[in-house]
Order: structure tokens, then C-alpha cells, then sequence
């Protein structure tokens, strides 16, 4: 027999190193995901906070319903600021189209594993404003 002490040693070491490679790729992609979803809610709440900012005057004139932009900004704004997020949301951005709000929201992905770097994910909600009538 030869000399083949340690061999295994070697082995074992090598299946290590890729194994916990494979498990840093899943916990990554698991992580990306859920910040994905995560985005997209935080986008999809803010857009619900923005569009409560139906333009009154124009309203009550015409019986239109419209967004007032300054006002759904700060409603964003506010949202964003009252619910606690985390410092992983980046960037924030509020477009008014009409009786539409779209929210998008960044959100910073660290990296589980070494090696690899940070991700941004984007979740873009939107939310129309809508003329209700509550009582008889």
C-alpha cells in the first residue's frame, strides 16, 4: 500500500468549501426573494397613502376625482417616515398620473456568502384614487 494518509482529509475539505458555497447561493437567492416582496409591499402601501390625496378643489368644481402631487408626495413621505423601515430602503420615487399614484422603492440586498456583492431590488406599486360614497 502507498503512502495515502490524509487524503481523505482533502477530501472532506474540498466538499466543504463547495457545499457552503451552494448554501450561500440559496440563502442569497432566499434573501433576494423576500426583499422583492418586501419592496413591492412597501411600494404598494405607499401608493395606497399617496393616492388618499384627492385634489378637494378640483372635486368639488368638476366632480373629478385627481391627485393632488405636492399632497400624495408628503403622504408618501409620510408613510415612509411613520412605518419604522429599515435603512435598506435606498430610494424612493412618487409619479402622479391624473387619479394614479406609482410608488417605486428600492431596497438593498446584503450578500449572505463572501465574495458577493450587494444587490438592489425594485418593487413598483400602484394605486388610483376612487370616488366612494358612504351612507344612504
Amino acid at each position: 500500500m502507498g503512502n495515502d494518509r490524509g487524503s481523505i482529509s482533502v477530501a472532506y475539505a474540498v466538499f466543504a468549501v463547495v457545499m457552503l458555497a451552494a448554501v450561500s447561493i440559496v440563502v442569497d437567492g432566499g434573501r433576494r426573494m423576500s426583499a422583492v416582496a418586501e419592496a413591492r409591499d412597501i411600494s404598494d402601501n405607499a401608493a395606497r397613502a399617496g393616492a388618499q390625496a384627492i385634489d378637494l378643489d378640483v372635486w368639488r368644481s368638476t366632480g373629478d376625482v385627481q391627485i393632488d402631487p405636492t399632497q400624495a408626495n408628503q403622504n408618501v413621505a409620510q408613510f415612509m417616515a411613520s412605518s419604522n423601515l429599515d435603512s435598506r430602503v435606498t430610494s424612493t420615487s412618487v409619479v402622479v398620473n391624473g387619479e394614479t399614484v406609482t410608488v417605486t422603492v428600492t431596497v438593498q440586498v446584503d450578500p449572505f456568502g463572501p465574495g458577493i456583492t450587494s444587490a438592489d431590488v425594485v418593487g413598483v406599486g400602484t394605486a388610483d384614487a376612487i370616488e366612494s360614497v358612504i351612507g344612504p
